[in-house]
């Protein structure tokens, strides 16, 4: 290319942008880049409040908090009916 050419090229360029910049018109490489942008900070913001919800059922204990798996909820639940049950019995046959 010669210096002429590539003087008329940039300048055709710089026309073309100045025409998409008075019309008001976006490259949508700029608009893919917003949504781009926007998507991750809905994924951010999803991401912190699943770690607040999170944080409700943890249990303490002296090592730590934790999520207690489905096996000791299942027996925890258990031992707590029985304990129930074992009460129930107990004050009524109190009270007869």
């Amino acid at each position: 290319m010669s210096y002429v050419e590539v003087v008329c090229s940039r300048t055709a360029e710089f026309e073309i942008a100045k025409r998409r910049v008075l019309e008001g018109r976006q490259d949508t490489t700029h608009d893919q880049y917003l949504e781009d942008i926007k998507a991750q900070n809905q994924l951010a913001q999803l991401d912190r409040e699943w770690e607040l919800e999170r944080e409700q059922y943890m249990i303490a204990n002296k090592y730590g908090r934790y999520i207690p798996d489905k096996t000791s909820s299942v027996i925890l639940g258990i031992a707590l009916t029985g304990v129930g049950i074992a009460w129930t019995l107990f004050t009524g046959s109190l009270v007869f």
